[in-house]
């Protein structure tokens, strides 16, 4: 089944941007449709954990009245962004199934907190589609990407926050016969039927060998993709460097990849492949767990 709905999770600001272009790349091709969510918490629950003994109901109905403040800017913020978009983009604007023409879109939201709603919205999308953030301390935008890939069970694309928005014209797909892998390529099946071209790029060891990898090629070739592979030795080097460098020489705009083979807790321990790329990626990266 082609990709029909995508799911942009809004927090207003810089970051909202690049997830609605990339959406919006998406859509395009296959008629689909934007679902962009404002997602935020309730003001009063942000006020709740600062009042203690010795707050007066004054500064507490202060407190408040800022948080809403707050809210209110940055909800208006998501919208302008979103009607600017859909302007710029020539995206309709439908919040009902089977009256749009083609690709389309609508703003709604959500209250709570935001790795929560993005689970519960996201589990009914084809696609997540996120921002990635410079700066891991952004609590907020950190716990929505790791909602989206680890608790809905669908494709999450993250854009980096500058640079072109295509996506999937000419794909790299990170291959290492894993079932994350395996999955995520099954997953990306509507995109890669879709692509100009695709390169699978795989490290060749003991435990995946080159007529492996060949045998995932013939497996996307015989669903009509045009693929070719590229492949190199494990020789204890950076695989994510490789990955990355091998996915920028064949000219790809976006890298497919299976997230967090290993336990999450080794990667956050010893570091991995999912961790480098989700952090230094110069390009789109379409990936599930």
């Amino acid at each position: 089944m082609p990709i029909k709905t995508i799911l942009v999770p809004m927090m207003g600001g810089e970051a909202d941007g690049p997830a609605l272009n990339a959406a919006g790349n998406l859509a395009k091709r296959s008629g689909a449709h934007v679902d962009a969510v404002f997602v935020h918490r309730d003001p009063r629950a942000v006020v709740a954990p600062q009042v203690g003994e010795g707050v007066s109901a004054s500064m507490i109905e202060a407190l408040v009245k800022s948080a809403q403040k707050e809210y209110e800017s940055s909800r208006d913020d998501a919208r302008t962004r979103f009607d600017t978009w859909c302007s710029e983009a020539g995206i309709e604007i439908q919040d009902r199934p089977g009256k749009a023409t083609g690709a389309s879109a609508a703003f709604s939201e959500m209250t709570g907190e935001p790795a929560e709603c993005v689970t519960k919205r996201g589990r009914t999308a084809d696609v997540i589609s996120v921002t990635r953030v410079g700066d891991r301390d952004n609590s907020d935008q950190t716990a929505v990407l790791e909602a989206a890939l680890m608790e809905t069970g669908r494709l999450v694309l993250q854009v980096p926050p500058q640079g072109s928005v295509d996506v999937g014209k000419t794909v790299a797909i990170a291959w290492n016969g894993s079932k994350e892998a395996s999955r995520t390529a099954a997953l990306a099946l509507p995109v890669l039927e879709g692509v100009e071209s695709a390169v699978v790029i795989a490290g060749i060891s003991d435990y995946l060998t080159a007529d492996d990898v060949n045998s995932f090629v013939d497996s996307l070739a015989w669903h009509g993709v045009n693929v070719t592979a590229r492949t190199f030795p494990l020789d204890g080097g950076s695989v994510s460097g490789r990955l990355q460098a091998e996915a920028r020489s064949a000219g790809a705009d976006t890298i497919l990849l299976g997230a967090y083979s290993h336990s999450r807790l080794r990667e956050l321990v010893f570091g991995g492949v999912t961790a480098d790329v989700l952090d230094g990626a110069h390009m789109p990266v379409l990936m599930a767990h």
